[in-house]
């Protein structure tokens, strides 16, 4: 990843005009920025969940609610 920063900086030095690897660079800074909250949130020991697993809650929730009938008196 810092390989590829650094190639994207030399492009910027030396043609001025390429706005693609500003973006690029601003992209992986972010990814990097990301990793790292995760990694520390894994060092404090932060609960872990994660996208699939609350979809999977979620949908699983829907599933056992019983449903409306009306019961004969």
């Amino acid at each position: 990843m810092f390989v590829i920063q650094l190639v994207e900086a030399v492009l910027i030095v030396t043609s001025s005009s390429n706005p693609d690897a500003v973006d690029t660079i601003a992209i992986l800074v972010i990814v990097c920025f990301l990793i790292g909250i995760a990694r520390s949130w894994e060092l404090v020991g932060g609960p872990s969940f994660g996208i699939a697993h609350e979809v999977t809650a979620l949908v699983r929730g829907h599933g056992t609610e019983p449903p409306d009938e009306e019961k004969p008196a």
